[in-house]
């Protein structure tokens, strides 16, 4: 609640005070500064101000406010355009950096300039993808099937189905018999008795489909289709791999709020945990591995904001992004 408090208070609005100087003047004040203030552990506020009298704030890369702003030594009023006023006091007025007081009594510090965040380096490139080799049995994509770049969350897919759709569900699954629809008719990847499809019966026996097929075959993966033979779904293994021996930390990605992936080679990968929208949402990631015992399930790795990543078993029908390994 107290960065929040805070984050209210720094809402600039345009400047138009007719001093001639630059430090201590509204001339100095002209271009981007960026607060100490932090947004959700990690994003800056980035504070613009123009000559003409304008501001935007940013946190990452969302707007968040515009409007005017005046200052006269040592008050700058900030007016923002939707309503409503505030006003600092400047306490220190450098080149570099601006310390403030807002109303409410909290210090303010601005720093001129921008701080962009974690960039991604690769390791290499196999099929027109790139890699980074964290140091594991595998080498690691920098970006999911179907996205350009690292801050696109990409397609998602059933398990075992390599194209992408707008709805998932058992009756539009491609290994269910669409007459049937539901998990205890599967038509592949099936191991144990009860969700293969019922192929003889009598009053004394039942036998079902069983292919013992427990990985994705190369023609269902959604990875080898979409990027290439030299690509695939991490295993469940390869997956556990990723989560059990890397470190987990929450970084400001190009103002995008990020998990950093940094492997045993001291190189790291991302996933992004904010997207466009401006929500934290869950990622369900596929791995490529079925679940043997629910044969209806596939196992897939969870990342949300809030919590480090684990694995999970959810329905192989269940629409999930791709982040793909090579050798």
């Amino acid at each position: 609640m107290a960065v929040l408090a805070i984050l209210m208070c720094v809402n600039f609005t345009a400047c138009s005070d007719s001093d001639g100087g630059s430090l201590g003047s509204s001339k100095g004040l002209v271009g981007t500064w960026t607060s100490d203030v932090i947004n959700y552990k990690v994003i800056p506020w980035v504070y613009t101000f123009n000559a003409d009298g304008t501001y935007t704030t940013k946190s990452g890369v969302y707007e968040n406010n515009k409007g005017r702003y005046t200052y006269k030594h040592p008050i700058l009023t900030l007016s923002e355009t939707d309503g409503g006023t505030t006003l600092f006091t400047i306490i220190s007025f450098e080149k570099d950096l601006i310390v403030m007081m807002s109303e409410s009594g909290n210090s303010i510090t601005l720093y001129k300039g921008t701080k962009e965040g974690e960039k991604q380096t690769v390791s290499g490139k196999v099929q027109n993808h790139d890699y980074v080799d964290l140091g594991l049995s595998v080498k690691w994509a920098t970006c999911n099937v179907g996205a350009s770049n690292i801050t696109n969350i990409g397609d998602e897919y059933a398990w075992g189905e390599t194209y992408t759709k707008k709805e998932f569900t058992w009756e539009n699954y491609k290994w269910c018999n669409p007459e049937n629809g539901w998990w205890k008719h599967l038509t592949k990847y099936v191991t144990e008795d009860g969700f293969g499809e019922l192929i003889y019966s009598n009053d004394w026996y039942d036998e079902y489909f069983k292919d013992y097929l427990t990985t994705l075959e190369a023609s269902d993966d959604a990875a080898t289709a979409n990027w290439g033979s030299k690509w695939r779904t991490p295993t469940k293994e390869e997956s556990e791999e990723l989560i059990d021996k890397c470190s987990w930390d929450i970084v400001n990605f190009n103002g995008y709020v990020a998990w950093k992936v940094t492997g045993p080679s001291g190189k790291s990968i991302f996933f992004v945990a904010e997207w466009p929208d401006g929500y934290y949402h869950t990622d369900w990631y596929w791995t490529s591995t079925l679940d043997e015992v629910r044969n209806q399930c596939a196992y897939n790795f969870r990342i949300q904001y809030y919590n480090e990543p684990y694995l999970e078993s959810n329905g192989r029908e269940w629409g999930c992004v791709v982040r793909p390994v090579t050798e």
